[in-house]
């Protein structure tokens, strides 16, 4: 994990975003849902349209996970968002992390969180913040080990299927 990088995507690398937003999300959670609800959301969350439209959004970064010249995962980050219910925090959110499966476990997630926790240092945010499925104690575990709380609940649709996300944060700087 030691040469695992950290490459912004490009507009040209939107393809490639895709193939591996999509790839990562069916080999987490596919198994984990029932299939007519889990290719719904697939349909609708994994197109070029969509992908575009989050891409221009100026508050969205996406970064790929390389490891020897190979992208092995992506990143989401959204920029001047703040957890939900929390009037006086200023945040960002690491919206996704995905890695293919060989390549979990490795020390390339707590590479993502010392990025996301560089940037909200520059840009002087007060916390770090996801959610994650309940169903997912390996997730809740890594974020738990790097110092990140659990501060409350939020639905997450696949498909038609409401599943409850834990929301869980990390201050970054004291708040004033």
């Amino acid at each position: 994990h030691d040469n695992a990088k950290i490459v912004p995507v490009s507009f040209s690398d939107l393809s490639d975003l895709l193939r591996i937003a999509e790839f990562t999300f069916r080999s987490a959670w596919q198994q984990l849902n029932d299939p007519h609800h889990f290719e719904k959301y697939c349909r609708d969350n994994f197109t070029m349209e969509r992908i575009l439209l989050e891409y221009e959004d100026a508050n969205n970064r996406f970064f790929f996970l390389v490891e020897d010249e190979v992208r092995v995962g992506y990143f989401k980050l959204i920029l001047d968002c703040k957890p939900p219910d929390y009037v006086d925090a200023t945040g960002l959110q690491i919206a996704r992390l995905y890695l293919v499966p060989e390549a979990q476990c490795r020390g390339i997630g707590g590479k993502v969180l010392a990025f996301a926790t560089e940037l909200a240092h520059e840009k002087l945010v007060g916390c770090i913040w996801l959610s994650v499925w309940k169903r997912a104690p390996q997730s809740i575990r890594f974020y738990q080990k790097n110092g990140f709380e659990i501060f409350g609940e939020e639905i997450f649709w696949v498909g038609d299927d409401p599943q409850i996300d834990w929301l869980m944060w990390k201050r970054v700087i004291p708040m004033s």
